[in-house]
């Protein structure tokens, strides 16, 4: 019985270990990588500790983004999240959460809130359907886009995106 228990406190031993050891991705996640990430490599290397792995490059005609989802997965599900990393062609740099997990898009909402941002007007795109652009003064290089649009099964699909380094014209 003894060696029995050994083995069952192994076990909850590793178990334990191993939860605390994978972060959680936030809403700050993204705003700490935009100090640092200037390349899709350097994006995945900051995201691979919250169990992201890169899955796909796409060229688009403006820009090219750079997948990933959580490592074994390739759909977001109704609880999974994708993290995009995009170049434009003129150079800005952005991300984006993509998710129809409701509580974890509370989370960010609460996460937007205590960075301060507020909803702005300027210098965005305003013909986007149900979406809020959002800037802080903490963060001034920084512009969050928050929308939602329906899937093809009228699901809600949240997309949170993050701008920055946006070329002065």
């Amino acid at each position: 019985m003894r060696k029995f228990n050994c083995i069952i406190l192994s076990l909850f031993i590793v178990t334990l270990t191993k939860c605390a050891a994978q972060q959680t991705l936030a809403f700050k996640t993204i705003l700490d990588a935009t100090k640092t990430s200037n390349t899709p490599s350097k994006f995945t290397k900051f995201i691979e500790p919250y169990g992201f792995c890169f899955v796909e490059e796409k060229e688009m005609p403006t820009f090219t983004y750079y997948t990933h989802f959580k490592c074994g997965t390739s759909d977001i599900g109704t609880e999974g999240i994708r993290v995009n990393f995009s170049v434009s062609n003129d150079g800005s740099l952005n991300s984006s959460f993509l998710t129809r997990n409701e509580g974890m898009v509370s989370g960010f909402k609460k996460e937007l809130e205590e960075f301060k941002f507020i909803e702005t007007q300027e210098n965005v795109d305003l013909s986007r359907q149900n979406a809020k652009w959002y800037t802080s003064d903490n963060y001034p290089e920084i512009l969050v886009l928050w929308e939602y649009n329906l899937d093809e099964n009228n699901r809600k699909v949240w997309h949170i995106g993050f701008v920055w380094n946006t070329p002065q014209n």
